[in-house]
């Protein structure tokens, strides 16, 4: 197996002399480049307590927020394999997808959740939810897990899986990619030295995290220490 930087380690070295900048803006809020690794750190040190193991697959399942952002670092932190999920699928849908990649923990946004509910609630013996945004009872909040201790980085990288991203299904039934990190890396670092993002710009991220373009588009505003 080919081992190179990971996704947390080349964008935490990127990120390195600016700690204290802004690095996120959203709805109001602003957040430095510390205040997000260290709020990935915890996050992944609540996944690991869950019992997230070095390439569990961990789903995302929300609308575009700076918690997205943060969790995008803090899945592969604690050893996770990310896999976002289109958040204008039907129930059918997003069950297909549940069961094809067969995660250990779900982030679901609030109100996602509540219209999943009885397709959830058939699953709930084999993978554990985490409500983004207001709290739900009897649901993990993403609160619990930023109150555990930040934890090292995990250190996958290279030919190890960092990412599914599921097809549109256009053309059939959606489909499963898997990408590794140097994969990913490489094709972000491509597109970044074709001056798509220069240093120290602000990069609006309005696609929907789900698709691999606004991926790739946050992770070269990350290795440019941007602002998003």
């Amino acid at each position: 197996m080919v081992r190179t930087v990971g996704y947390v380690d080349a964008v935490r070295t990127a990120v390195a002399h600016q700690l204290d900048m802004p690095a996120t803006s959203f709805e109001s809020r602003n957040r430095s480049w510390g205040e997000i690794l260290d709020r990935a750190a915890r996050i992944a040190g609540g996944l690991k307590a869950l019992g997230v193991l070095p390439g569990d697959r961990v789903v995302l399942l929300s609308t575009n927020s700076e918690d997205y952002l943060t969790l995008y670092l803090a899945i592969p932190w604690a050893g996770g394999v990310m896999a976002p999920l289109n958040n204008r699928w039907t129930s059918i849908e997003n069950a297909f997808a549940i069961d094809d990649c067969e995660p250990r923990i779900l982030f679901i946004a609030s109100d996602i959740l509540q219209t999943n509910a009885a397709m959830l609630a058939e699953r709930s013996d084999k993978v554990k939810l985490v409500a983004l945004g207001e709290p739900i009872e009897g649901v993990i909040s993403l609160g619990e897990l930023l109150v555990h201790e930040p934890v090292e980085n995990a250190g996958r990288g290279g030919d190890d899986l960092l990412a599914i991203f599921f097809t549109g299904g256009t053309t059939g039934q959606s489909k499963g990619v898997m990408l590794s990190h140097a994969g990913f890396l490489a094709n972000c670092m491509a597109m970044r030295e074709a001056g798509l993002f220069p240093d120290a710009c602000r990069g609006l991220i309005v696609a929907p995290l789900f698709h691999l373009a606004a991926a790739a588009a946050l992770t070269m505003t990350y290795s440019r220490a941007a602002r998003q």
